[in-house]
């Protein structure tokens, strides 16, 4: 915020604390002042930069907005920029402009210095080559980050496969037990089957037999027994027929 009254002069801070601080204006252009500045003690800290117009202060604003030309000259993590807006007195004299950074704690400031006209030549024909070499390994960190997420990823899905695979394993175990089971379980019902099969045999034959008897019998009954005996021999055949499906089941 604007102010129209002179400032007081803040004390002078130590001389380490004041070396500490590096930044510079870059430039003023359509109605905006440009620079950075940051503690090469404190590079988390965001500092405030304060605009002063023969000593009267027209602006203020805090050196946090992220370059990524700072970030590539290892000025922190780059968020180090500031861009402040200018009153039109300040831009109509832009040489009675004094830019000065602050940090609290511990107390220090600096004024911030502007580039010649010589450096700034000189910047510029560096900035476009070295710029082109720095997207560049910025690209070849970027792939780099990307292989080792998909290295992870590899690992991580290598990791899931073999978990199936090992609970497939187990799973193939247990049918594979049950397959035992079951094939137990047919052999038994097979040699069951097998069983009942001879008993209906001999049952049949049994029958076929008791028919041929009682058939005989009746043709001696009508000739020469009395009708008393062939119901006793019914009787006892009827008798023999149980005993031998009781015996079956015991």
């Amino acid at each position: 915020m604007a102010s129209n009254s002179p400032q007081p002069a803040p004390a002078a801070p130590a001389a380490g604390e004041a070396s500490a601080l590096a930044g510079r204006v870059d430039a003023v252009d359509n109605g905006q002042l440009f620079g950075w500045v940051w503690d090469r003690n404190r590079p988390e800290a965001r500092l405030l930069v304060r605009v002063l117009l023969d000593g009267v202060e027209v602006a203020t604003g805090i050196a946090d907005k992220p370059r990524v030309d700072l970030r590539r000259n290892g000025i922190g993590d780059g968020h180090h920029a500031f861009t402040l807006d200018l009153p039109p007195k300040a831009l109509q004299s832009p040489e009675r402009l004094t830019v000065i950074a602050v940090t609290v704690d511990p107390a220090a400031e600096l004024v911030l210095r502007r580039p010649s006209a010589d450096e700034k030549a000189a910047e510029a024909a560096v900035a476009a080559p070295m710029a082109r070499v720095l997207d560049r390994l910025d690209l070849l960190v970027a792939a780099q980050r990307q292989l080792q997420l998909g290295q992870r990823d590899t690992g991580t899905s290598l990791k899931e496969t073999a978990q199936r695979l090992d609970a497939m394993s187990d799973h193939e175990a247990r049918l594979e037990q049950a397959l035992g089971t079951v094939r137990a379980g047919q052999s038994d019902l097979e040699i069951r089957l097998d069983q009942m099969e001879i008993f209906l045999t001999r049952f049949d034959t049994t029958l076929a037999g008791f028919d041929n008897r009682l058939q005989a019998l009746g043709e001696q009954g009508r000739n020469e027994i009395k009708p008393q005996f062939f119901a006793l021999a019914v009787l006892i055949g009827v008798g023999l027929g149980l005993a031998l499906a009781i015996g079956l089941k015991i």
